[in-house]
């Protein structure tokens, strides 16, 4: 009679204790910067489209790897594994837009103008489009298998891609490329920066910075001066032109160079 009267007690206690964790739960952690969103006007919540957010890109569709602007309020954003995605509105609403792409590993973006467009991807090389990524077709003869990273547009039209096996041309609209890496190690090629006259800069993944004088031949190594406490820096992740055409880079451990 006393065992049974404790198990029925053990009972009442657990089921006490239920009732109060399910109406007790904890509540899930709200997106940092969501409430200030919400009071929008033109918010959305999840689940009413690509539109998370008004501002926000197309969130939740892998790493936003590369961005590129097109003509009026057109934005691209390429992603690492979810494809591209396109605004025509300044970013308050997404659309998919990968109709032809093989890959949806983006790993370089280049706008030119009248809507026309190339994507560099990780394991498929170049695709390019001419109906602001409405339709994408193969433009990578020469680059099947390369991991385009970087793009460049010259002053005669030519087309310049970093690759992870150095620097490759096209001066047929990339639909044919050929090698442009006369002088460089092997190496995998990070950022590309074209000055007016087209003198030639690269940021490279343990190799550092090389230069190739407009009409040139070859590259030649300009990694002097890249030391931090007492080691030199050779991996290059980044290269801007700032004012004056001062050239910028941003290294893996060292900071930024001038």
């Amino acid at each position: 009679m006393v065992f049974k009267r404790i198990f029925m007690a053990l009972v009442l206690l657990v089921a006490v204790v239920g009732v109060i964790t399910f109406f007790n739960q904890p509540k899930p952690s709200p997106f940092p910067f969501a409430k200030p969103l919400e009071r929008l006007p033109d918010y959305r919540p999840p689940g009413e489209g690509l539109t998370l957010y008004p501002t926000g890109g197309p969130f939740g569709f892998d790493i936003i790897e590369t961005i590129a602007v097109g003509d009026d309020q057109t934005l691209f954003a390429g992603t690492f594994g979810g494809g591209l995605f396109r605004t025509n509105d300044g970013g308050k609403s997404w659309k998919p837009v990968n109709k032809g792409l093989k890959d949806k590993f983006i790993g370089s973006l280049i706008y030119l103008k009248e809507g026309k467009i190339f994507a560099g991807t990780i394991r498929g090389g170049l695709y390019k489009s001419e109906d602001n990524g409405e339709h994408w077709i193969s433009a990578n003869h020469g680059l099947e298998t390369q991991a385009v990273g970087t793009m460049t547009l010259l002053s005669n039209g030519s087309l310049l891609a970093g690759t992870g096996e150095g620097v490759f041309i096209s001066r047929e609209d990339g639909m044919k490329w050929e090698p442009f890496s006369e002088g460089l190690p092997p190496t995998r090629v990070q950022d590309i920066v074209a000055y007016k006259d087209d003198t030639l800069f690269i940021g490279t993944q343990g190799e550092g910075v090389f230069k190739r004088e407009a009409g040139a031949k070859t590259w030649v190594s300009v990694t002097r001066g890249f030391s931090f406490r007492g080691l030199e820096e050779r991996i290059v992740r980044a290269l801007v032109l700032g004012r004056g055409e001062v050239l910028y880079a941003g290294t893996m451990s060292a900071g930024i160079f001038r």
